[in-house]
């Protein structure tokens, strides 16, 4: 099952389910296209980020449901924080958006933060 969401007119496409014969552990985002005012089109605003979100989920089976464990949940909210820092960066040079070129703990902040609304009522 893949997804896509436009948040703010950038795209967002979610991979939900694992293919069975390729599945492997983990959960990802990928930058497609991060923004960038050198690859825009017009050459005056930036081109929009577009992420991909693959998540490796077990999918349901007939009628049997497709339950996350809290480990799951929390991967999910960790790879979205990701997603997010890269479809709202305001950085126009490609280089340094979202999370290219900055340092780690930039890059963690954001699924951190989004890590804990799994821990806090």
């Amino acid at each position: 099952m893949i997804l896509r969401v436009i948040l703010l007119h950038t795209s967002l496409w979610i991979h939900i389910y694992a293919k069975p014969p390729q599945k492997e552990d983990g959960a990802w985002t990928v930058g497609v296209f991060d923004r960038s005012s050198v690859m825009s089109r017009d050459g005056c605003f930036a081109r929009l980020p577009i992420a991909h979100l693959v998540y490796n989920l077990i999918p349901p089976m007939g009628n049997i449901p497709s339950l996350l464990t809290f480990e799951e949940v929390v991967t999910v909210f960790h790879e979205f924080g990701h997603a997010l820092q890269r479809m709202l960066t305001k950085q126009d040079d490609g280089l340094v958006s979202g999370v290219q070129g900055i340092v780690w703990d930039a890059v963690e902040l954001s699924s951190l933060f989004m890590e804990k609304w799994c821990h806090h009522k």
